[in-house]
């Protein structure tokens, strides 16, 4: 299933355009890579400190 399909899936009683559905994936794709992002420095961070207390 193409991406755009499966975001218009989630929407079963509206009709999204094209537009709207990709505006919706890009949105989203957005949101994942902050928190993988995030994810990723904390656990960096929490590293760090590990180290420096040995």
């Amino acid at each position: 299933m193409e991406k755009l399909e499966i975001v218009k899936s989630w929407y079963p009683n509206e009709t999204l355009s094209g537009d709207d559905a990709s505006r919706i994936y890009e949105r989203l794709l957005q949101f994942l890579l902050l928190l993988y992002n995030e994810d990723n420095l904390t656990n960096e961070s929490e590293a760090i400190n590990e180290s420096g207390k040995k």
